[in-house]
């Protein structure tokens, strides 16, 4: 399985925005390579988006395995993901605050919320 690995110097959390949008943002400002993941959060909630590489790559079919911790990501797609995606894995790193962290946690806890994601954070 294809994995995708970069450091997110660009980290943008949105546990729920003013659409209620529920979303995360990573990205290598160098590469321009990211991750962005959002779900709609109220109402009739809408399946997990992931999207990569200006929106060449979207799937709507969730997210198998997701892992937070103080310095990384990794997320692994059910298998009818991959030919959306191009790539079944991603491991991406990053340095936050302890305040950006509560932001990540609370937005990838809204996002998977009532899902059938296998969903682990440490270092919390």
């Amino acid at each position: 399985m294809n994995t995708i690995r970069f450091f997110a110097n660009r980290c943008e959390f949105v546990p729920c925005d003013d659409d209620s949008v529920g979303s995360i943002f990573l990205q290598d400002a160098t590469t321009r390579e990211y991750l962005s993941l959002s779900r709609r959060l109220e109402g009739a909630r809408g399946p997990v988006e992931i999207e990569r590489d200006d929106q060449q790559w979207v799937s709507r079919n969730g997210v198998a395995n997701c892992v937070v911790s103080r310095n990384a990501l990794a997320i692994t797609v059910p298998p009818e993901s991959l030919f959306e995606l191009g790539v079944g894995q991603w491991e991406i790193s990053y340095v936050l605050s302890k305040e950006e962290f509560k932001l990540l946690v609370s937005a990838i806890m809204n996002i998977f919320a009532d899902t059938s994601t296998v969903l682990r954070i440490v270092d919390a």
